[in-house]
């Protein structure tokens, strides 16, 4: 799958517009876009590319998942194909990139791109992942972790909470 590649990923980030994901959702929702985000500029750099979305099928994961879709294809030309999944199943397994309420690599988003499974493959990301695995309090490793997500991008983030959660 294309979001294998580091390049591919960052190209992905650059073709999110937050404020058309925001506007899909409730007034509860605001942007999470990470500090490094650019909008690139629309390219058909993505032609040819074909992903399979996966969600969660409840609100507002539909419309995001929707929105992502559009977006991926207006501004880089990749083909999207959305899939409802779950993680009992073992359908989300099939999916090259997942929409998720939570990212591991991410303080608190409500939702995200997780395209941890290639990075979990990653020559960069991998040993980091597991040496956070056998030592959760790392703090060396953590930080060379959030550096690396950054050049990587293994995960997107979309969407984060203003006030509380239950509201």
């Amino acid at each position: 799958s294309a979001v294998g590649d580091a390049e591919f990923r960052r190209r992905l980030l650059g073709a999110i517009r937050y404020d058309r994901l925001v506007a899909r959702c409730w007034n509860g929702a605001e942007s999470a876009a990470p500090d490094h985000h650019v909008e690139a500029p629309p390219s058909t750099v993505g032609s040819g590319v074909r992903l399979r979305l996966g969600y969660w099928d409840y609100y507002p994961n539909l419309e995001v998942a929707e929105e992502v879709a559009a977006q991926l294809t207006e501004n880089l030309g990749v083909e999207v194909e959305l899939a409802p999944a779950d993680f009992v199943s073992g359908s989300a397994q099939s999916c090259d990139v997942l929409l998720a309420l939570r990212g591991p690599l991410f303080e608190d988003p409500l939702c995200a791109l997780d395209l941890l499974d290639p990075a979990r493959r990653d020559p960069v990301l991998a040993p980091l992942l597991h040496r956070l695995s056998e030592v959760p309090d790392d703090d060396e490793a953590y930080d060379e972790l959030r550096r690396t997500v950054r050049k990587q991008c293994p995960v997107l983030p979309l969407l984060s909470l203003r006030g509380h959660w239950l509201q």
